[in-house]
């Protein structure tokens, strides 16, 4: 075993060395780290109103963000659609919606009461509906039952 001699720093620091895999993980702190859900905001944030996307429309009300333009046109795409699918799963957007703050709709009463019509449809056809799937389950018409 050969004894190597530990050079003595004297109180000097010197910089540890980097692998380059390491160099190329490094984030420089000066550059804002952007995510996807950020760049997909700001693109909304910048587009104009007659060219929204319903994902971006749906992107901007969660973010209450832009609610004069955005909420008008997300209620006329739920007047075709009441359980519409903007961008995760079906109803979304209504979800959305009812989940705007409150000022918004005092600023706003014609597009509460809009709103407020869409959700009795909704919860009309929720109550027919289950009324039917009551039905069709019940033993007297199904057929696998005597």
């Amino acid at each position: 075993m050969t004894n190597k001699r530990i050079p003595q720093t004297h109180g000097k620091q010197y910089p540890r060395r980097q692998s380059k895999k390491a160099k190329k993980l490094q984030v420089n702190e000066d550059v804002a780290f952007e995510t996807n859900l950020m760049k997909r905001y700001k693109v909304a944030m910048a587009t104009a109103e007659n060219k929204l996307k319903l994902n971006q429309v749906l992107l901007l009300i969660d973010h209450q963000e832009r609610l004069e333009e955005v909420i008008p046109i997300a209620l006329s795409a739920l007047e075709e659609n009441l359980l519409l699918d903007a961008s995760f799963d079906r109803g979304d957007l209504f979800r959305s919606i009812l989940q705007v703050e409150k000022e918004y709709w005092i600023e706003n009463p014609d597009e509460y009461m809009k709103c407020l019509n869409l959700l009795n449809l909704l919860r009309d056809a929720v109550e027919w509906v289950s009324q039917a799937a009551a039905d069709f389950e019940s033993p007297k018409k199904s057929p696998f039952h005597p």
